[in-house]
């Protein structure tokens, strides 16, 4: 609300005059900065110069000699004049912003050039931006300047990720990480559009794809204790030091040459660092350090003639759909005006009609403008922003009324569709060397599993309440306990199904199937965790039965496929918006190659329904995405009333590998079983046919 943000705002400032009469802290200074974008981007562009230019007059009248903040109020004033249009304003202030920063390189303390480092490419985002505004006539050589200045400031946010441990700094380089990414894509996709040179498109693309991963990167070096699987724990801890250092050598107070001999000497041993890892840990050093980026012809090797990528993403306000095969690449821009609040009100709505008004809606939006492209049954959709929170199957081709026209007129009839979260997770399937085929971990929550614990506990925690308070799902259990039946393998239920039990069992299995809850946090999305049975041995232990998102980094789960039904567990990790890297993405580090996990909370038994119709096909040999299109075929022709809208069941997908998983059912066992005693019984009887003739 933004009423309520501003009365807030305005106690909050009144308090820090009441309390520094008249003078500004460091605090007061940075609240200055934050309330002043605040009013800019919402329209109160005289209080936004008022306040930003009274911060910047007081550093430029009491902090002569602190350059850091005088560099950050210039920046602030700024952006506040970009923000409100002034855009001459705003490329004079970060003009003088990186004017300062060059005098403090050749004639200040470097240690203060270095921490300014942290701010530069914001003030140079805003220069750029600015300059675009104002240029009228945006030729090839003009967006190749700025496009250049752009390149440099990702260089310096690339040197700043791997070190970054302060919370301060870790918001700032997420924030600018965003920004500069996105303004770089539209300056790539414009040169593009002028020159037709595809190295643009590949660079824009290389972009996007980084933009994901930086994001990952910095909310790792936000936590500490995380744990790798495969990596010693001594190579964290030395890693987690190193960068203490560097952070140590550019506290103000060692701003002398001796802080300045171990800022370059700390800096020496990361970079000796980093080389050690990329050469004995390279999956680890890919995944936290390497720079990003692929050429799009790559990406089309590893297709094959049956499939069709679709890559959905935003250059700032603007989608696209990036269209791929085997035989060419093709760019088309999408209106994307009003899909927000559509996907709002479909997940909301309780009419079916009204839910297909929308699909269609849709479809004309996100799906017609390339559909006569996608001439293969395979595709594979990797969505972007809000569209994480679209089944794309759903979409149906011309306007609908019935269920039997849903079925007709949808992209689920017409495709077998599986979704990734980037382009470079893209891969040619490799032959599965796993000999498990099937394990399971179902806690059900039933009461009877929650009394026992009531019991156990003289007095009940927030924790405990909560865990308390979880809905059984008696249809999760039913379903693994029947497919138990059909695959040889393991299957934990109830009080057998804790946390314990999963990291030491789940391993190296065809099949990893969780059937349980789990929660999003959107505030730490690292915090995100899937739950288990209470651990009755290990009951006074806090959250014994999480396992959270950064934690699940350290263990082997290799699988050719998780099974991930529990409510919210596609739920976007990294904040809404910023794709599908969420509990899916630390299974995948930790092996799983694909994943059916479901987007929404969705209808527990329509889920067991349609995932045991599922694993029938996959046993049949078909690929993953065929085998549950034609489980939620098969769940629609029977469904009724309310359980046909597709909040009931188009939640489930599958993210990763498309390709099958060859399993061996206990019916082909009982087949030759009963073929030998049929065969016995045919010998026994002409042997005694044999001796009452004689």
């Amino acid at each position: 609300n933004i009423t309520t943000s501003k009365a807030y705002y305005l106690q909050s400032q009144s308090y820090f005059e009441k309390a520094l009469q008249g003078e500004y802290d460091r605090q007061y200074l940075e609240f200055i900065t934050k309330k002043t974008t605040f009013l800019a981007k919402h329209g109160e562009k005289e209080m936004a110069e008022e306040l930003a230019l009274k911060g910047f007059s007081y550093t430029l009248q009491t902090a002569k000699n602190d350059f850091l903040i005088q560099f950050r109020q210039m920046v602030n004033v700024a952006e506040m004049y970009f923000e409100t249009e002034n855009f001459r304003s705003a490329k004079k202030y970060s003009e003088d912003a990186l004017l300062l920063l060059e005098k403090i390189q050749t004639e200040g303390n470097t240690l203060d050039a270095v921490q300014i480092e942290y701010y530069k490419p914001r003030a140079m985002l805003f220069n750029a931006k600015s300059a675009y505004q104002l240029q009228q006539v945006k030729d090839t050589i003009f967006l190749k300047e700025l496009y250049q200045s752009m390149q440099e400031a990702l260089k310096i946010l690339e040197r700043q990720k791997s070190i970054t441990i302060n919370p301060e700094n870790i918001a700032i380089l997420i924030n600018n990480n965003k920004n500069v990414f996105q303004f770089i894509k539209k300056l790539g996709l414009d040169l593009f559009i002028q020159t037709g040179n595809p190295l643009y498109l590949n660079d824009v693309i290389g972009y996007h794809e980084s933009g994901l991963y930086h994001k990952i990167r910095a909310r790792f070096n936000k936590r500490n204790g995380i744990e790798f699987t495969g990596v010693p724990n001594t190579i964290i801890e030395n890693e987690v030091l190193l960068k203490e250092k560097i952070q140590q050598a550019l506290q103000p107070q060692n701003a002398d040459n001796a802080g300045l001999v171990d800022f370059f000497e700390a800096t020496k041993d990361w970079n000796e660092f980093l080389q050690k890892i990329k050469e004995e840990y390279p999956k680890y050093y890919a995944m936290r350090y390497e720079t990003i980026a692929e050429n799009t012809s790559l990406i089309q090797e590893k297709l094959d003639k049956n499939t069709t990528v679709v890559r959905y993403f935003f250059v700032e306000e603007q989608l696209y759909a990036l269209v791929i095969n085997i035989a060419q690449i093709q760019l088309f821009p999408l209106e994307f005006n009003a899909i927000e609040a559509k996907l709002t009100r479909l997940h909301k709505s309780h009419e079916i009609i009204k839910e297909y008004e929308l699909l269609y809606n849709l479809y004309v939006s996100l799906w017609k403008p390339f559909a006569t492209s996608v001439k293969t049954k395979n595709v594979i959709i990797i969505p972007d922003d809000v569209l994480f929170n679209l089944s794309f199957e759903t979409l149906v081709v011309k306007p609908t009324q019935t269920k039997s026209e849903f079925i007709n007129n949808s992209l689920l009839s017409k495709y077998f569709i599986s979704y990734n979260y980037s382009l470079l997770m893209l891969h040619k399937p490799s032959e599965s060397k796993l000999n498990k085929k099937y394990v399971a971990f179902a806690p059900g929550f039933i009461d009877d599993m929650k009394s026992k614990y009531r019991k156990q506990k003289n007095t009940l925690s927030v924790t405990d309440q909560t865990y308390l308070s979880l809905i059984p799902q008696p249809f999760t259990v039913d379903l693994v306990k029947k497919i138990k039946n059909r695959f040889s393998g393991d299957v934990f239920l109830y009080e057998n199904s804790t946390r314990t039990n999963f990291i030491s069992n789940a391993p190296q299995s065809k099949i990893l199937h969780i059937g349980t809850h789990a929660e999003s946090n959107n505030l730490s999305p690292e915090l995100s965790r899937l739950l288990f049975a209470k651990d009755l041995e290990m009951y006074q232990e806090v959250d014994e039965n999480s396992l959270y998102a950064y934690q699940i980094y350290n263990y082997d789960f290799t699988s050719d496929l998780a099974i991930l039904t529990a409510c919210e567990t596609g739920k976007p990790e990294y904040q809404p918006g910023e794709g599908m890297i969420s509990l899916a993405h630390a299974f995948n580090y930790a092996g799983s190659e694909s994943m059916l996990t479901s987007l929404w909370q969705i209808d527990e038994q329509a889920s067991a329904t349609i995932v045991e119709t599922f694993y029938t096909y996959l046993a049949d040999g078909y690929s993953k995405p065929e085998a549950l299109q034609k489980a939620k075929l098969a769940y629609l022709t029977k469904a009724e009333g309310r359980t046909v809208s597709p909040n009931y069941w188009a939640g489930l997908i599958i993210m990763g590998d498309p390709s099958p998983v060859f399993l061996e059912t206990n019916s082909v066992s009982w087949f030759w079983l009963l073929l030998l005693l049929l065969l016995i019984a045919g010998i026994y009887t002409i042997t005694k046919y044999r001796k009452i003739r004689h």
